[in-house]
């Protein structure tokens, strides 16, 4: 798992994420003040999802984890959603970058 350390309190703001043997993935990140929450935009080659909200969840990715070989793990201090523009920057919610053994991991304890 890589953290992913560079999310400022911007409220809008992109990430290269790194995709082993593949070219990068595009993170689009952006707060939405009105609903308290983050959302986020995953392209990668010709593959997008977007406008996604960004819970707690040990992968936000997982319902294409077979288009995908990365995934996204994001963990609160308190266990609820991410709800303020510095949540990442005070740490009360952290973003993480899985590879394919890591996603084989979580389903595995997760899931069975």
């Amino acid at each position: 798992m890589r953290q992913i350390t560079e999310i400022t309190s911007e409220p809008r703001q992109q990430h290269l994420l790194p995709v082993a043997g593949e070219a990068n993935a595009t993170l689009t990140l952006e707060f939405r003040p009105d609903v308290f929450a983050w959302f986020f935009t995953l392209t990668w080659g010709t593959f997008e999802v977007a406008n996604a909200q960004l819970v707690a969840c040990p992968n936000a990715l997982r319902q294409y984890s077979k288009i995908l070989p990365i995934g996204l793990c994001c963990d609160t201090t308190t266990g609820q959603d991410p709800m303020a523009l510095d949540a990442f920057v005070s740490g009360a919610a952290v973003l993480y970058l899985l590879d394919a053994d890591e996603i084989g991991e979580v389903e595995t304890l997760l899931y069975g």
